[in-house]
Formats: structure tokens, sequence, C-alpha cells
């Protein structure tokens, strides 16, 4: 009997072990798989991430532009940057004596284009083109004449050219030709003050010591008033960012798209998060870019600070926004009214593209606080 006892316990701890063996071995499987499972799913988001970039990230060659006229501007260090004057010597074509080296065949062509009585000083080139301050015949004043690297970026022919150049607005920058004539270019009111993110972000940067919160505020409701009137018009601006800002004797800023022009433009730091997603693009998108560039306008701090591209995006589907620390508060500009901006702003980037707030309503807050 006792024989009979121990050969079952003995049968039973070899069942057992087996057991355990198999149920480790199990286990074993089940992690390899779940790690396997892991690494294929970051493989597969790298490689999105990656077409996303590609795909979205194109600077586009915007037509219109906003203008922020500066009634409230008062800061004598402001009114310096403002009041400051783009060189306008005439130069002949191809001189070495303009400012950034152009390509000499875009600048003799555009001297021989029919409307430019003469090419002065090279304001900007990037993806598009290049800007250039012109003399055009039949305008005393100097112009901005954007030459564009495509023809598929300028408007349509017809009543659609016509809209865009018949919009005015006291916060929008006129469109004064839109030609093809040796290249496809854009004639626009001169903003020769230099860009918001130079003077915001530039080595003598005075804007973050010197430029008064509601000054920055000014600045902003202005956009938001002249965003509103945009979408108004069913018109998108598509790439709203402090690069496209230029300062005058008012404030300008941005330049516009027709609404169906693109389906996924703009720049990755001021990109909506439904845009990253699925290159959808809507009124609710130019909302959530003004809400991070009324940021930047209040904070001087770039969005998102030094992130790479992919950074960048991981942040932003992440429902990342830049902090709201980093707006300042002044003996002018209390809690109370950093922590409306605060609200305005989140309404702005919210994740959820239903939830945010209207450019006419973002625009009427920020007038209330002035």
């Amino acid at each position: 009997m006792l024989v009979l006892m121990l050969t079952l316990i003995i049968i039973i701890v070899i069942i057992i072990v087996i057991g355990i063996v198999l149920l480790v071995e199990v286990v074993v499987v089940v992690v390899v798989v779940v790690v396997v499972v892991v690494i294929i799913a970051l493989i597969l988001a790298t490689i999105v991430t990656i077409t996303v970039i590609i795909v979205i990230n194109p600077s586009p060659m915007l037509i219109l532009v906003f203008v922020s006229r500066p009634t409230a501007v008062s800061s004598g260090l402001l009114l310096d940057t403002q009041n400051r004057k783009v060189r306008l010597d005439p130069v002949r074509a191809g001189s070495c004596n303009l400012r950034m080296a152009a390509d000499e065949t875009i600048i003799t062509d555009l001297a021989k284009c029919e409307n430019i009585a003469a090419v002065h000083d090279l304001l900007g080139d990037g993806s598009f083109g290049y800007v250039f301050s012109c003399s055009v015949h039949g305008v005393e004043e100097p112009v901005a004449v954007k030459v564009l690297r495509s023809k598929d970026v300028l408007p349509g022919r017809g009543r659609e050219s016509e809209f865009i150049q018949g919009l005015r607005h006291p916060n929008l920058v006129n469109v004064l030709g839109i030609f093809e004539d040796h290249l496809h270019y854009i004639v626009l009111e001169l903003c020769s003050g230099g860009s918001l993110q130079d003077v915001i972000h530039g080595p003598s940067s005075v804007w973050s010591s010197h430029v008064p919160l509601k000054h920055r505020l000014k600045a902003g409701c202005d956009v938001a008033t002249a965003l509103d009137f945009l979408h108004q018009q069913d018109i998108l601006h598509r790439d709203i960012k402090s690069g496209n800002a230029f300062l005058a004797t008012p404030l300008q800023v941005g330049e516009l798209l027709p609404t169906a022009a693109f389906s996924g433009v703009g720049t990755l730091r001021y990109m909506a998060p439904e845009v990253l997603n699925s290159g959808e693009y809507g009124v609710q998108a130019d909302v959530f870019s003004f809400g991070i560039l009324l940021h930047e306008f209040l904070s001087g701090v770039v969005p998102y600070g030094s992130r790479n591209e992919a950074a960048l995006c991981l942040a932003i589907m992440s429902g990342h926004r830049p902090p709201l620390e980093e707006v300042p508060v002044s003996e002018d500009f209390d809690m109370e009214h950093r922590e409306h901006l605060c609200s305005i702003m989140q309404a702005c980037w919210a994740e959820d593209p239903d939830e945010r707030e209207s450019a006419a309503t973002a625009a009427a807050r920020l007038e209330a606080l002035l």
C-alpha cells in the first residue's frame, strides 16, 4: 500500500513538473510574439511618420496676405522696428549687389517682364521661389514681387483670380496683380519691416523684453479679425506662422490660399493633428494654427522648441501643446488677463476640431482684453 502511494505521488509530481515546463514554454512563446508585434508596430509607426513628413511638409506658395494696422502701437522700439526701410537702390539684372545670391536667370527673366520697371532687392527665398522688392509700371511705391517656381500654385484664371485680387479688408495686404509673363509671379503690397519670425526670434530681438504684452495681443487680435473675414469668404489661410508675418507701417501677417487649392499644406510646427492624420483641412485647422501663433506672439518662444520633425509629429498627435506657463504677466497684464488668454488658446488648439471656437469668437474675446 505504501509503495502504491509513493508511486502515485511520484506520478503526480512528474505531471506537475511537466505542466510547469509546458506553461513556461507557452509564456515564453507569448512574450516573444508580443515583442515581435511591438517591434513591427514601431516600424510601421516610423514609416507612417516619415511618410507624413514627406507628403505634408513641403511649403506651399500662398497668395493673399494679412495686415494689422498699428492704431494701438506706441512703443518707440517697436515703431523703430516697423519704420525700418528696405534698401531700394536700383540694380541691373543679375547684379551681385543683391543682398542674397538669387539665380541670375530668375533675375534676368524678371527684369524682362513687361510690368517690371526695376528689380531692387531680394527679400527672401524658399521652396516656392523668390520674393523681390521691385518697381512696377503704374505703381508709385515699390512692391513685393513673388516669383513662383511652378505655375501650379497660381490661383485659377478668370473669376477666381479676379476674386482674390478684389479682396479688400483693413487687415489684408493688397494683391496688385497675378501674371504669367516670362515668369509666373504675383505683385503684392510691400511689407518692408521684415518677418515677425525675425523680429521675435532674431539675434537682436527686443520682442520679449521691450514690446508690451498688449501690443503683442493687438497683433494676435488683428490676425484673428482678418482670418474671420477670410473664412466668411470661404477662403482658408492654410499656412499661419510667424514666418508669414511681416512688419510695415502696420503689422502684416500671413499669406492665404483659396479653399480648394491644396489638400494638405502648411508648416509642421503649426499644423493641426487632423491635417497630419488624414490631410483634411478646414477652418478648424486654421484656428488651431492661430492658437499656436498667438502663443508665439505672447511668449516670444518658438512653438515646441527645437524638436525635429519626427518629434514634432509625435508631440502634436499625442496632444502636446506649447506650455501655457511661457505666457508672461506684466504690470498692465495681470494673472486674470493671462488666464483669459490661456483659455482662448486652449479653445483654439483643442484636439477635437468640433470643439474649437471660430476665428470670429477668438477675435471678439481678444478684442475684449485690449
